[in-house]
C-alpha cells in the first residue's frame, strides 16, 4: 500500500499493481546502468583504454560535476513547468531515452585522433552524457515525489 496526497491535501491509500512496480523498476534500471558506468568504469576506460592521463580525466570529472550541480536544478525547474498531453515528466522519458543511449555508446567509443582531440571528445561526450542522464533521470525521479 502507498499513501498519496491529492491536490486538495486529502491523504488516500492505494495499492500499486505489480506490473506498475516492475515497470518503474525496469525504467530506473537504465538510468542506474548509466550512472554505474560513469561512476565505476569511466576512469579506467579513459586512462587504460582511451589513453588520456588521470590528471586530465580528474579535471574533466570536476568540471562536469560542477556543471551537473547547475544543470540538475535547471532540469527540475523545466520539468516542473512542462505542460503537455503526456503530463509533466513523461515527455522527457519518451524523447530522452534514445539520445541517452546514443550518447552512452559514443562516450565509450574510441575514435582515432590526437591526444588533444581525445581530451575534447572525452569532455564533450561525458558532459552530454551527464546532461542526457539528467533529462531522463530528474523527471523520472520526480514522478515518485
Amino acid at each position: 500500500m502507498t499513501t498519496a496526497t491529492t491536490e486538495a491535501g486529502i491523504i488516500s491509500e492505494t495499492r500499486v499493481p505489480l506490473r506498475t512496480k516492475l515497470g518503474y523498476g525496469f525504467g530506473d534500471m537504465g538510468n542506474s546502468l548509466i550512472l554505474n558506468l560513469k561512476s565505476i568504469y569511466m576512469l579506467y576506460f579513459w586512462t587504460d583504454v582511451f589513453g588520456i592521463s588521470a590528471a586530465v580525466a580528474g579535471t574533466i570529472f570536476l568540471f562536469v560535476r560542477i556543471w551537473d550541480g547547475i544543470n540538475d536544478p535547471m532540469m527540475g525547474y523545466i520539468a516542473d513547468h512542462t505542460r503537455s498531453r503526456w503530463g509533466r515528466y513523461r515527455p522527457y522519458l519518451f524523447f530522452g531515452a534514445l539520445p541517452l543511449g546514443i550518447v552512452a555508446v559514443l562516450t565509450f567509443t574510441v575514435p582515432e585522433m590526437s591526444n588533444a582531440g581525445k581530451i575534447a571528445w572525452a569532455a564533450a561526450t561525458y558532459t552530454i552524457l551527464g546532461m542526457a542522464a539528467t533529462v531522463t533521470g530528474v523527471p523520472y525521479n520526480a514522478m515518485f515525489k
